[in-house]
């Protein structure tokens, strides 16, 4: 699977499970897939974000806002992706398709799953105005 990520793609994966670490909960869920694409610098997810007047800082701090202060004791042992983190990939895997962009995974395909998810990261998206059709026309993506 990890084969056709792109670098930025594997980095995005990489940062939320560090999200996860920091919030001391052993399931990667799709908030913590926002962070993980928000902290590599994407030219495609910084477009969209210039688009909808955003920016990482100000998307992190609504995150951390709702989903609250980490939990009191330190988790140990393997961290597994939820169900809705599984959700999320495998949007992005028809985002992938949607843009035609052969079998390499961006991190604004996992962005563009993100925001059309029922789901924390989703909600967070929303309800700063982002839109899953206006961002892939703002990426020039068929649909």
């Amino acid at each position: 699977m990890w084969k056709y990520f792109t670098e930025e793609a594997r980095e995005a994966i990489y940062y939320a499970e560090q999200a996860t670490i920091e919030e001391r909960t052993k399931c990667v869920e799709a908030h913590h897939l926002l962070i993980g694409v928000l902290a590599v610098n994407d030219d495609e997810v910084n477009r969209v974000l210039v688009h909808f007047s955003s920016n990482v800082q100000f998307i992190r701090e609504q995150v951390r806002r709702t989903v609250g202060p980490p939990l009191a004791a330190e988790t140990t042992g393997e961290i597994s992706l939820s169900s809705q983190g599984k959700k999320v990939l495998d949007n992005m895997y028809d985002e992938a398709r949607l843009a035609q962009s052969g079998k390499m995974i961006k991190p604004i395909f996992i962005f563009l799953a993100l925001i059309q998810g029922d789901h924390l990261a989703g909600k967070v998206l929303r309800e700063l105005g982002f839109d899953i059709i206006e961002a892939r026309d703002c990426l020039q993506l068929k649909q």
